[in-house]
C-alpha cells in the first residue's frame, strides 16, 4: 500500500493567509510567508528612488565607483570627469563619497587615489608660456587645483572633528556596532589618505601630521577608552607601512636628503611602536603581531609580502597569469626579496613570531 501526501491548500477568493485555520498554514509544510520581507525590499527600493531623484549627481558618481574596477578604469574615470568638471559642488560631492566609500571598501582605496590624480592632473591650471618669458626663464609658481584643495581640506577635517564625524554613530544603540563603525572609519580614512600621498595628491609632510596626530590621541585615550588606543595604533601602522615601502621601494624620484630625513623619522615611529608592544600588557596579540611584523619589513627592504600582493585589485589579464602560474606549480614557493622559501622555510620564520609572543 502507498500514500500520497496531499500539499494543496484550500484557499477562499480573497481570504488572507494569516487567517487560515491552525494546522493548515503555510508553515506546516516549511513554507513561509514572504509578505513582510516584500514590504520591505519595495519600501527601501522607493527609498532610494525618491533620494536618486532628490540628488541625481551624487547617485549618479556612486553609481559609477560602484562598478570602477581596473579594467574600466579610463572610461569609468572619463564618465566621473564629465560630471565632476561642471561646477565645484559637484567635486565637493565626489570627494565625500569617495571617504565614504573608503571606509567600507579597503582595497579599492589604491582606485580610488589614483582617480584622484587622474582628476585633478586634468583639473589643475596649464602654466601660461608667456608667464616664464616674463620671469626671465624661472619656472613659475607650481599651481594647485581647487579639486587638491579640498581634499586636503577633508584630509584635514578627518582628525580635527573625528569627534563629530563618530558622533554620527550615536544614535546606534548595540555598542559594539558602534565601536566597530568608529573603527571603520578611521582606519578607512587612514588608509586612503596614505594611498593619496603615495599617489602625490597630498604632500610627503602630510605623514608627521597624521602620525603625531595618532599617537596624542594614544595618549590622551591612555586606558579611559582602550578600544580607540589600539584603533589609533592600527592607523599608525597602516602610514608607516606604506610611507616606509614609499620612500624604498618605488622609483619616485626623492631628494638624498629627503630620504635620510624620512627614514630617520620612520626609525623613531618604529621604536615608539616596539617600545609600546614590548611595555604594554593590555595590548592585543593581533596589534603586536602587525607591529613585529612592520619591523620585520622594515629589516627586509620593505619587501612586499604574498600575502599583500593578494590582497591587490587585479585586472583580468593579472588573474588569469596568476592562474596560469598556479597550474604550473609558480605557488608552490614563497618570495621574499631575492630568495625562495620552501614550506621549511615559511615555518622557520612563523617560529620566531611565535617564540615572540610566548
Amino acid at each position: 500500500m502507498t500514500f500520497q501526501r496531499s500539499t494543496k491548500i484550500d484557499l477562499k477568493p480573497n481570504e488572507p493567509r494569516e487567517n487560515l485555520p491552525e494546522g493548515d498554514n503555510l508553515g506546516k509544510w516549511g513554507r513561509k510567508d514572504l509578505g513582510k520581507e516584500e514590504k520591505a525590499a519595495a519600501e527601501y527600493k522607493q527609498k532610494r528612488v525618491e533620494e536618486n531623484e532628490k540628488n541625481p549627481v551624487r547617485s549618479k558618481l556612486i553609481g559609477d565607483l560602484n562598478t570602477i574596477t581596473v579594467d574600466n578604469f579610463f572610461e569609468t574615470k572619463k564618465t566621473i570627469m564629465d560630471m565632476v568638471i561642471l561646477s565645484t559642488e559637484n567635486q565637493e560631492i565626489f570627494i565625500d563619497c569617495l571617504f565614504k566609500k573608503a571606509v567600507t571598501e579597503k582595497s579599492y582605496v589604491v582606485i580610488y587615489s589614483k582617480l584622484c590624480k587622474e582628476i585633478d592632473k586634468e583639473l589643475t591650471p596649464k602654466e601660461d608660456p608667456n608667464l616664464r618669458t616674463s620671469l626671465g626663464g624661472k619656472k613659475p609658481p607650481a599651481k594647485t587645483s581647487l579639486f587638491r584643495t579640498k581634499l586636503l581640506e577633508k584630509c584635514k577635517n578627518v582628525f580635527r572633528n573625528d569627534q563629530e564625524e563618530i558622533s554620527l554613530y550615536s544614535n546606534i544603540k548595540d555598542p559594539q556596532e558602534k565601536v566597530q563603525r568608529q573603527k571603520a572609519f578611521l582606519l578607512g580614512n587612514v588608509n586612503f589618505i596614505a594611498e593619496m600621498i603615495i599617489n602625490k595628491i597630498l604632500s610627503k609632510k602630510v605623514v608627521n601630521q597624521c602620525i603625531n596626530n595618532l599617537f596624542g590621541r594614544i595618549e590622551k585615550y591612555d586606558n579611559d577608552n582602550l578600544f580607540m588606543k589600539h584603533v589609533c595604533l592600527e592607523g599608525i601602522v597602516i602610514i608607516v607601512d606604506k610611507f616606509g615601502t614609499l620612500v624604498n621601494r618605488t622609483d619616485q624620484k626623492i631628494k638624498q636628503e629627503d630620504q635620510v630625513k624620512f627614514n630617520e623619522d620612520i626609525e623613531g615611529y618604529l621604536d615608539k611602536l616596539n617600545d609600546i608592544a614590548e611595555n604594554d600588557k593590555l595590548l592585543p596579540g593581533h596589534i603586536k603581531y602587525k607591529i613585529v611584523n612592520l619591523i620585520y619589513k622594515k629589516k627586509n627592504n620593505w619587501e612586499e609580502s604574498i600575502v599583500e600582493n593578494n590582497r591587490k585589485i587585479k585586472s583580468k589579464a593579472e588573474v588569469n597569469e596568476d592562474i596560469q602560474s598556479e597550474l604550473r606549480g609558480g605557488s608552490n614557493k614563497a618570495k621574499i626579496g631575492n630568495t625562495k622559501l620552501d614550506q621549511d622555510g615559511v615555518n622557520k620564520i612563523l617560529n620566531i613570531f611565535i617564540k615572540f609572543f610566548r
